[in-house]
């Protein structure tokens, strides 16, 4: 089991599966001493499921290049990434 800390300093567990959710799949964890948050192109398909794996691969390209740490990279920064990839 992993403990992971929520907003607000609140403790979290999360028990590994092999299926894990949409939510669960984005927490962010701590691997060698560094903060992690895993999106995935089926994260950016559940956006728009129209984009190729090409174009999913350039939005998490562009969440990753324009981060902003005050925002963070939730669920209206990939749809902002996916309108602009759509508009190119």
């Amino acid at each position: 089991m992993q403990v992971l800390w929520g907003a607000l300093g609140a403790r979290c567990r999360l028990k590994h599966s092999r299926s894990m959710s949409r939510k669960e799949k984005t927490m962010p964890t701590v691997k060698n001493n560094v903060l992690i948050s895993r999106w995935h192109i089926e994260d950016v398909l559940s956006v728009d499921d129209t984009l190729t794996e090409k174009q999913c691969i350039e939005v998490l390209n562009r969440v990753a290049s324009c981060f902003d740490a005050e925002i963070g990279i939730n669920w209206d920064v990939i749809a902002h990434h996916v309108k602009e990839i759509k508009k190119a």
